[in-house]
């Protein structure tokens, strides 16, 4: 007799009202019981209905906060795997308060500016680029199981992973050297770089951009009557500590000088630039700020 008929007959209504009244102890003699008799296909087919029926993902249910407390006693390689149990774990593991935190504890926050906002997770940096396919070769596409594609890592998961890739690459040596940018007639003092530019400071007076990916000198920025002692690029500017006591904002594409700024009466020995203000340290014992745009003193720190 089919199961729908049995169903439509009561036969199972009144097998279910005298199996609640069995005690737990019979119960569990009647279902074993009925479990050793069935055919094993059969005992394949409950066995999967009855993982539905017993699992419970605690994580999933509690607060994102109290699931964030508990994930952060983690370290990288455990919350890494934890990503792997399903889309919902993959989903509370990515998250930027876990992987800052991470990184903060590598100091690995330093190297933020090497990650760029590309949720895909591309860098800004070719060097970070080729050093992280070192370790994370491109999927094959042709083993992946169909379904929506999971969300892209979080940001400071991003840095994280890339940052931790250049700290292996360097400690195995998996690096290799550029040829040598030579230019300079006296010692290189000082240097910084953004995006595919770098820029070097020299005590022959001169200051020079390079492009990174093609190794050519683009710019020398002259001007200085003195040693270059600091240079710092920073959103499109590059800033320079001269020991003619000047600070000299250049624009890193073509090169002009935008402004020079005069103020202390000693050798410029230290600058730094957040885009917006100049910070410049003398040896007249000075602090001084400038506004980067206006060209202009902010104010001065005295007391040193």
């Amino acid at each position: 007799m089919a199961a729908g008929a049995l169903l439509g007959s009561g036969v199972y209504a009144d097998m279910s009202k005298h199996f609640e009244g069995f005690t737990e102890q019979q119960k569990y003699d009647l279902v074993l019981q009925l479990l050793q008799n069935m055919e094993l296909p059969h005992l394949r087919r409950l066995y999967s209905e009855m993982q539905q029926l017993l699992s419970f993902d605690l994580m999933t249910h509690l607060p994102t906060e109290l699931s964030e407390s508990i994930l952060s006693y983690l370290n990288a390689p455990s919350l890494s795997t934890c990503a792997l149990c399903s889309r919902k774990w993959r989903q509370m593991t990515n998250s930027n308060t876990l992987w800052y935190n991470l990184c903060v504890q590598k100091d690995y926050v330093r190297f933020v500016d090497l990650v760029s906002s590309d949720p895909n997770g591309s860098s800004g940096s070719s060097q970070v680029q080729r050093s992280h396919r070192l370790t994370s070769p491109p999927a094959n596409k042709q083993h992946l199981s169909p379904g929506p594609s999971p969300p892209p890592p979080c940001k400071w998961k991003r840095v994280y992973l890339q940052s931790h890739a250049l700290e292996v690459h360097w400690r195995r040596g998996r690096y290799s050297v550029a040829p040598l940018l030579r230019a300079h007639r006296l010692p290189v003092t000082s240097i910084s770089y953004e995006d595919d530019l770098l820029v070097s400071a020299s005590r022959d007076n001169t200051v020079r951009v390079w492009n990174m990916n093609s190794l050519a000198s683009l710019h020398v920025l002259e001007g200085h009557t003195d040693a270059v002692n600091d240079v710092v690029m920073k959103d499109g500017l590059i800033v320079t500590g001269c020991a003619d006591g000047v600070v000299r904002v250049f624009d890193s594409r073509s090169g002009q000088c935008l402004h020079a700024l005069h103020g202390h009466t000693g050798s410029v020995e230290h600058v730094v630039c957040n885009g917006r203000s100049i910070v410049s340290t003398g040896t007249d014992c000075y602090v001084r700020v400038w506004d980067v745009h206006l060209g202009r003193p902010l104010f001065s720190l005295a007391g040193h």
